[in-house]
C-alpha cells in the first residue's frame, strides 16, 4: 500500500454535513449514484447511520445511493468464526488447572505468591485469570501485534531477563492454552489468533478501489496494519481540523499528543458553562431547556449525555413529565440508547436463579424462583396462591431461621396436623382464620412440591444449562406479561437461548456440572447486552455521546455529565499492558486518547454553540470533577478557569418546580389518625433520628432481608433471650445433681433444633457456636448472683400503662391532662431481680440483656455530654437537664430512656400488679453477654439512685411525647440515612417536615 494521504476538513460546519458533501463527488454513475468502489471507515455507529442519512438526501435527485459501504474500524477487517467465549473460558479454565498440578514451578513469574495453589478450588478465580489473561491478547491483537514479537521488549522493559520473564511465561502458557483450545473448539481458531491472521492476509469486498477513513482520531493498530499490508487499495484519512494544522497529525490523521494535550482551546465559560450538582438535577436542567427550545421553535436534534447516571435520569424524568402533561403538551420525546447486560435482565436473572437451585439445596435457592415476578402467573395456572405461600415463608424464616428444605417439609407437616387438631376442637368463631391458615400452608407445600419436581429434573437433565432453560420456557409459557416491555423480552430471550447454545455446546464434566454451568452464564450474561428496540415513534430528541457530537448538524448543542470521570481513557488500570508498556509497544495510550477527545473538542467549540454541564458529584455522592478539556486555556487565565470551575461562581442548582415536593416525601399522617402508643425503646429511636423513627414508628417502614445467609444482631439477641427465659431462677430449682451450666446449654441445644433444624447453615452454626460459648460465661457469673442471694422474679415481662398514670405517679401535685392520659406507654422487661435488703424488706434490680460486639455501660448509652451530643433540632437544648452527680452539677443530655422509666415502672405500677413487691431500693443495669467474653457481667446504672436523676427523664420523656404527638415534629437527624432494604438507602438530605413547609437540613 502507498502511504494514507491526508485530506482536512474544515470547522465552517458540522462534521457530516461536509462529510456528505465529499463523499457525494466520489459517487459513480448518473442515476442511482454507485459507491461499490468505495469502503468508509467512521468511528461509531450512530455516525455510520448519520452519513448514510445525509448522502441519501443529497442524491435523491439521482435515484438514491446504492452499494454505500461503511463500517467502524474494528469492522473493516474480516475473519473467519472464532471459539466461542464459553469454549475459549473453559481452555483457560483447563489450562491453568492443568499448570497447577503439574508445571505451576515453570511459571512462577506469571503466578506469583503461590497463587493457583492457594485458589485451585475455586472455578471464578481460575476464570477470571483466564480472562485477564486473555484480554491480554486480545488487546495486543487489537493493536496487531503477536505475543511472541512483544514478549521480549516488554520483559526487558520491566527489569526481567528475556528468557525468564513474566511474557515469556504467558507465552509458553499460550501454547497450551492454543492447544486445549483445539480439543474443545475443534477447527475454530482462537479470536486473537484469527485476528492476527486476517491482518497477515487482508482483503475487503471485491471490487473496493479506495478505503476512507472519517475522524478516526483514535485509529487502533489492528486498522492500520491491514491498511498497511493492502496491495492496490488507495487510503485517504479525513481529518476533522483545518488544513493549517496538517503538521500536528500523524500518517493515519491521528492527532499528535504532543501538541494537542497542550493545545489552548478557546472558551468563554462564564457564559457556556455551569455547575449542576447531582446527575437528577443536571437530568431536570435539560429537560427544562429542551421543553424551552420548544416553545421557541428552536428544538434541537440531540444533547450529548456523557454520564450514564445522567442518561438514567433524563429517560425517567422525560417519562414522568410526558405522564402528566396531556398529549405530550410540548415535552419532547427523548431516545436515550444503552446496552443493557443479560444479567440485569428479568428472564435472565430466572435463569440464573434454575441454575442455582441445581447446585444448592436451601430454601433460599428456591425462593429466589418463587419471589420472581414472571414466576406468579406460572403460580396462578396451578391454584397456588404465591402471596399466601411467601407470606408463611417470611413467618417461618423469621422464627426458626429455617434453610434447610427437609427441614421446611417436616415443619410444613407438623404445622399442617397441629391445624387440623385445632379444627377438630374449635369454635366457629376461629375457623375462618384457621382455614385461611391451613390454605397458606397448602400453597407452600405446593411451592415444595416445584422446587423437589425441578431439582430433580435438573440432577437428570444431560445438559444442565439445557435444562433449567426448559423449565424457564415453562414458567415463561404461563406469563401473562403484564409489567413487561414485550420487544425487549423478545431480544433478551433470543440472546438468552444463544448463550445456553453456547454453554451447551460444552462438554462439562460430571464433577463440575452445577459450580462450572453458573459460572460460565453468570459471566456470559455479565458480557452479552441487549440493545431494547425503539417503540417506533421517531424521537424528538437523541441523547447521544461524545463520539458522535461532532456528526450531528445542531447549530447550537447541549453537552451534560462534562466530567473527567466521563472520559474514558482506558488501558492505565491493565495489570499486563499499563500505560508505559502500551507507549513503548506503540499501541494506544492514555495521551493518545486525550488528543483525540482535544481535536474533537475543539472542532465543536469552533463549529457549535455550547452549553455544557458539569456534576459535582455521582448520585451516590462521589466526587466528580470539571473535564480537564475544560482548563485549556492561556497560561494567565488559569487561575481564574480553576477558580470558576472548582468554586461556587458556576453553580447552579434548579429550584423545584413551584408547589412542588422533593422526591420519595413521606406522606403525613393527620394527628387523628396517629396511634397513640409509644414504646420505652422508641424513646433513643426517636433521639437518635426523629425522622428514621417517622418513617419506622408512624409509617411502618421496615429493613428486612427475606433471605439472610446469617443471623443479624437483632435475630442473634433475639434467640439468646429465647434460651435465657428459661434459666432456673434459683439455684432450687436446679434438677439434682445439675449444673447451671449444663442446664442452660441443655437448653440452648433444643432450642437451636427447634429454631433452625438438624443442620443449621454453615454460618448459623458458627454463630450458634459462639452463643453457646458465651452462656458458659452467663452461666458462671449467674452462680455467684444466686450466692449473692439475688433470685429472678420475672423474665421477658410486657407492660401497657398510659403515661398519664405514671406521670401522676411520679409528679402526685400535676394534672395529666387529656394528651398524658390518651398515650399508652409499652414496654418488655428483659428480667427483674430481687434479693432480701439490709435491715428488712426487700430490693429490686431491673436488668436489661445486650448481646453485642462489647459490654456496655448504662450510664454512656443514655447519657452524653453538650459537646457531643448530636444537635438534630434547633429546640435540642429545651431538652437540657441538669442534676448532681458525684457532688457536683454536670449538664447531659439523655440518648435513651429505657432504664430510668423501667425503674420508674417497678416502683409506682408493677407492686399494684402483683408483679414485684414494694421495694426499699430498685436498681437497674446491664447484663451483657458480648463477643469478648471475658466482660460478660452486671452493669449497674448507679446515677437512678438519685431521685432527681429519675424525675429528669420523666421530664425528657414528656417533652419528646408532646413532640411526637402533640407537634409532630420528625425533622431529619443530619446526614443520616433509612436503610429499607440490604444494600439500599434512601437519603434523608432532601425530605420535608412531613408537616411543616420547611426543609429539613
Amino acid at each position: 500500500m502507498s502511504k494514507p494521504t491526508l485530506k482536512f476538513l474544515d470547522w465552517s460546519q458540522p462534521l457530516v454535513k461536509t462529510a456528505a458533501l465529499r463523499l457525494r463527488e466520489q459517487g459513480r454513475g448518473d442515476f442511482p449514484a454507485d459507491f461499490s468502489h468505495l469502503h468508509v471507515v467512521v468511528p461509531t455507529a450512530e455516525a455510520g447511520r448519520l452519513l448514510r442519512e445525509a448522502l441519501a438526501v443529497l442524491c435523491a435527485k439521482a435515484g438514491g445511493a446504492v452499494n454505500l459501504r461503511i463500517s467502524r474500524p474494528e469492522q473493516l477487517i474480516r475473519r473467519p468464526a472464532t471459539a466461542s467465549e464459553p469454549q475459549v473460558q473453559l481452555a483457560w479454565l483447563r489450562t491453568l488447572r492443568h499448570v497447577a498440578d503439574k508445571e505451576k514451578s515453570k511459571f512462577q513469574h506469571l503466578f506469583r505468591n503461590d497463587v493457583l495453589t492457594r485458589f485451585e478450588r475455586s472455578i471464578e478465580i481460575f476464570l477470571g485469570w483466564g480472562e485477564t489473561l486473555q484480554q491480554c491478547r486480545k488487546s495486543l491483537a487489537g493493536e496487531g501485534l503477536e505475543l511472541a514479537g512483544v514478549a521480549e521488549k516488554l520483559n526487558v522493559m520491566n527489569g526481567e531477563e528475556a528468557k525468564s520473564g513474566r511474557f515469556t511465561d504467558l507465552l509458553a502458557l499460550e501454547k497450551i492454552y492454543l492447544d486445549t483450545l483445539s480439543g474443545i473448539a475443534g477447527d475454530a481458531p482462537d479470536p486473537a489468533v484469527a485476528l492476527l491472521g486476517a491482518i497477515k492476509a487482508p482483503s475487503l469486498p471485491e471490487g473496493v478501489e479506495k478505503v476512507i477513513l472519517i475522524d478516526c482520531a483514535d485509529l487502533a493498530g489492528a486498522p492500520r496494519r491491514f491498511l498497511e499490508k493492502l496491495d492496490g487499495v488507495a487510503v485517504e484519512c479525513w481529518v476533522n481540523a483545518p488544513e493549517e494544522l496538517c503538521g500536528q497529525f500523524d500518517g493515519f490523521g491521528c492527532p499528535l499528543p504532543k501538541f494537542w494535550n497542550d493545545v489552548t482551546i478557546d472558551l468563554e465559560v462564564d457564559k457556556c458553562v455551569r455547575i449542576v450538582p447531582r446527575p437528577d438535577q443536571q437530568a431536570r436542567k435539560i429537560l427544562d431547556l429542551l421543553l424551552a427550545a420548544a416553545k421557541n421553535g428552536a428544538s434541537p436534534s440531540a444533547v450529548g449525555v456523557l454520564d450514564p447516571e445522567v442518561a438514567d435520569a433524563l429517560e425517567v424524568r422525560a417519562e414522568l413529565a410526558a405522564g402528566r402533561a396531556p398529549d405530550r403538551n410540548g415535552v419532547p420525546k427523548i431516545f436515550v440508547p444503552r446496552e443493557i447486560p443479560l444479567a440485569e435482565l428479568p428472564w435472565s436473572q430466572l435463569l440464573r436463579a434454575i441454575v442455582r437451585l441445581a447446585g444448592d439445596p436451601t430454601v433460599a435457592a428456591a425462593a429466589e424462583i418463587w419471589r420472581s415476578p414472571l414466576f406468579a402467573d406460572y403460580a396462578a395456572a396451578r391454584k397456588v396462591d404465591v402471596r399466601k405461600a411467601l407470606e408463611l415463608l417470611d413467618e417461618l424464616r423469621g422464627n426458626n431461621f429455617v434453610d434447610d428444605a427437609g427441614f421446611l417439609d417436616r415443619l410444613l407437616e407438623d404445622r399442617r396436623a397441629a391445624v387440623e387438631a385445632d379444627l377438630e376442637k374449635a369454635e366457629d368463631g376461629q375457623k375462618p382464620y384457621l382455614f385461611a391458615l391451613l390454605a397458606r400452608i397448602d400453597a407452600l407445600r405446593e411451592l415444595a412440591r416445584f422446587r423437589a419436581d425441578w431439582r430433580a429434573r435438573l440432577a437428570a437433565a444431560e445438559d444442565l444449562a439445557t435444562g433449567a432453560f426448559v423449565i424457564l420456557g415453562e414458567i415463561g409459557g404461563s406469563c401473562l406479561c403484564r409489567h413487561l416491555d414485550i420487544s425487549r423480552s423478545e431480544s433478551e430471550l433470543r440472546s438468552l437461548s444463544q448463550v445456553v447454545a453456547e454453554i451447551a455446546a460444552l462438554k462439562i464434566p460430571k464433577s463440575d456440572r452445577f459450580r462450572l454451568t453458573a459460572a460460565l452464564l453468570k459471566r456470559r450474561m455479565a458480557a452479552v447486552t441487549v440493545s431494547p428496540p425503539g417503540e417506533g415513534a421517531v424521537p424528538d430528541v437523541d441523547a447521544v455521546g461524545f463520539l458522535e457530537l461532532p456528526w450531528r448538524d445542531d447549530k447550537t448543542m447541549l453537552i451534560a455529565g462534562f466530567n473527567e470521570e466521563s472520559f474514558d481513557v482506558g488501558g492505565s488500570d491493565d495489570i499486563f499492558l499499563p500505560d508505559d508498556a502500551r507507549s513503548a509497544l506503540g499501541m494506544m495510550t492514555r495521551d493518545k486518547r486525550r488528543a483525540a477527545d482535544a481535536l474533537r473538542f475543539a472542532a465543536l467549540v469552533r463549529s457549535r454553540d455550547l452549553y455544557i454541564l458539569c456534576g459535582r458529584s455521582s448520585q451516590s455522592g462521589e466526587t466528580l470533577f470539571p473535564s480537564r478539556l475544560l482548563f485549556r486555556c492561556a497560561e494567565p487565565e488559569l487561575p481564574q478557569r480553576v477558580s470558576d470551575l472548582l468554586g461556587a461562581y458556576l453553580v447552579e442548582e434548579p429550584p423545584p418546580p413551584a408547589g412542588g415536593m422533593p422526591p420519595f416525601l413521606p406522606r403525613a399522617v393527620p394527628k387523628g389518625e396517629m396511634k397513640k402508643r409509644m414504646s420505652i425503646t422508641g424513646f433513643s429511636a426517636y433521639l437518635k433520628c426523629p425522622e428514621s423513627f417517622y418513617l419506622e414508628n408512624v409509617l411502618g417502614f421496615r429493613r428486612q432481608d427475606p433471605d439472610p445467609p446469617e443471623l443479624d444482631m437483632m435475630a442473634w439477641g433475639t434467640f439468646t433471650h429465647e434460651v435465657l427465659q428459661e434459666c432456673p431462677r434459683t439455684k432450687a430449682e436446679l434438677a439434682p445433681g445439675a449444673s447451671l451450666e449444663a442446664t442452660v446449654l441443655d437448653t440452648f441445644d433444643k432450642k437451636m433444633t427447634e429454631r433452625f433444624g438438624e443442620e443449621p447453615p454453615g454460618l448459623v452454626k458458627l454463630q450458634c457456636g459462639m452463643i453457646r460459648d458465651s452462656l458458659k460465661y452467663f452461666a458462671k457469673v449467674q452462680n455467684a448472683e444466686f450466692d449473692a442471694g439475688w433470685e429472678i422474679v420475672t423474665t421477658e415481662y410486657s407492660v401497657n400503662v398510659t403515661w398519664g398514670e405514671l406521670y401522676k405517679a411520679v409528679f402526685p401535685g400535676k394534672d395529666p391532662g387529656p394528651l398524658r392520659g390518651g398515650i399508652v406507654l409499652s414496654g418488655q422487661i428483659d428480667r427483674i431481680d430481687r434479693r432480701p435488703a439490709k435491715g428488712g424488706g426487700v430490693e429490686l434490680r431491673v436488668l436489661d440483656y445486650k448481646t453485642k460486639k462489647n459490654s456496655e455501660l448504662p450510664k454512656k448509652s443514655h447519657l452524653v455530654s453538650p459537646q457531643t451530643a448530636p444537635m438534630w433540632a434547633e429546640d435540642r437544648r429545651a431538652l437540657d437537664e441538669v442534676f448532681k452527680t458525684t457532688g457536683k452539677i454536670k449538664t447531659y443530655y439523655w440518648t435513651d430512656l429505657q432504664l430510668p422509666l423501667y425503674v420508674l415502672l417497678a416502683k409506682h405500677i408493677l407492686p399494684a400488679l402483683g408483679v414485684v413487691p414494694q421495694a426499699k431500693k430498685i436498681s437497674a443495669g446491664y447484663f451483657n453477654l458480648p463477643l469478648e467474653l471475658t466482660d460478660t457481667g452486671i452493669r449497674i446504672f448507679e446515677e437512678l439512685d438519685d431521685p432527681a436523676v429519675l424525675e429528669s427523664a420523666v421530664r425528657c420523656a414528656d417533652r419528646l411525647l408532646h413532640k411526637i404527638f402533640e407537634e409532630q415534629i420528625f425533622r431529619p437527624a443530619a446526614k443520616d440515612v433509612f436503610p429499607v432494604y440490604q444494600d439500599s438507602e434512601i437519603a434523608m438530605a432532601q425530605i420535608l417536615d412531613p408537616f411543616s413547609n420547611r426543609s429539613g437540613s
